[in-house]
C-alpha cells in the first residue's frame, strides 16, 4: 500500500483525496475448494460484496472475471477507498457458502 509510505509521490495524492484510514487496492486470491463456474457464479451474485467489474469505487467488489480451475477459484478484490468494517466477515460468509 505505497500510498501510506510518506516517501512516495502518490501519498500527497493520498492525504489530499482519501479521507478515509483505509488504502484501496486490488488483492488477487485463491478459495481453495473444487467449485463449478455456475456454482461461483450464483455465490457470488448473492453476495454482500458487489460482484462487477469496475475499480475505484468508494465500496468494494468482487471482478465478474473470476479463474476456475481444479483446484478452486482466483478471485480479485477490489477494496473501495471509504472501507468497510464488515469485509472481513462478508468474505469469510462468500468463502463459507462458496465451500460447502
Amino acid at each position: 500500500m505505497h500510498q501510506l509510505n510518506t516517501n512516495h509521490p502518490s501519498h500527497i495524492n493520498h492525504v489530499k483525496y482519501l479521507t478515509s484510514p483505509y488504502v484501496p487496492g486490488v488483492i488477487w486470491f485463491h478459495v481453495a475448494c473444487k467449485t463449478s463456474r455456475n456454482k461461483l457464479t450464483k455465490v457470488l451474485k448473492a453476495s454482500e460484496i458487489l460482484y462487477q467489474t469496475s475499480y475505484g469505487k468508494t465500496y468494494d467488489l468482487i471482478d465478474m472475471w473470476p479463474k476456475v480451475d481444479e483446484t478452486g477459484a482466483w478471485l480479485r478484490l477490489s477494496v473501495g477507498t471509504i472501507g468497510d468494517p464488515q469485509l472481513i466477515n462478508k468474505l469469510n460468509t462468500l468463502i463459507n457458502t462458496l465451500c460447502k
